[in-house]
């Protein structure tokens, strides 16, 4: 819980930024993210991989992480094209054009900030979780021996 907290509150902090922003605090809020992600994933990897018999700890570890690597791209896809759709371009006098890409940068964290949200909830339903005493083999396997 702490971590999805921590990382809502700095994606909502990101949703604020502006052009004239500090780079200390950018950095100290990049550090913050950091930090929640790992008080996130570790809780939610160990209680994912607990219920799983020995024998199939590594099938499990590589779902999850193929998993993890499918949903940050899609994520990510998700939030670029959010930041693209918020941003404008302004035709100039002159006939040249500037981009203002602020306003999709805070809707994309905005976004990001209600996924938070999400995740903070789907925290309070998580358990701890107790391996099996149940072995599971996949076809063509042999279980491990003691």
């Amino acid at each position: 819980m702490p971590g999805a907290a921590l990382l809502t509150f700095v994606m909502f902090n990101f949703s604020r930024l502006q052009a004239d922003t500090a780079v200390w605090w950018i950095v100290t809020l990049q550090v913050a993210m950091s930090i929640g992600l790992a008080m996130i994933f570790t809780p939610a990897f160990t209680s994912g991989l607990n219920p799983l018999p020995p024998n199939l700890y590594s099938h499990g570890s590589a779902t999850l992480s193929t998993l993890q690597q499918v949903a940050g791209a899609a994520g990510t896809a998700l939030l670029v094209g959010i930041m693209q759709a918020g941003t404008t371009v302004i035709q100039n006098p002159d006939g040249s054009t500037t981009t203002d890409a602020i306003p999709g940068v805070h809707t994309a964290f905005l976004t990001a900030t209600a996924l938070g949200v999400v995740a903070f909830v789907l925290t309070l339903f998580m358990r701890k979780a107790t391996p099996e005493n149940t072995r599971v083999t996949i076809e063509g396997s042999e279980p491990a021996a003691h």
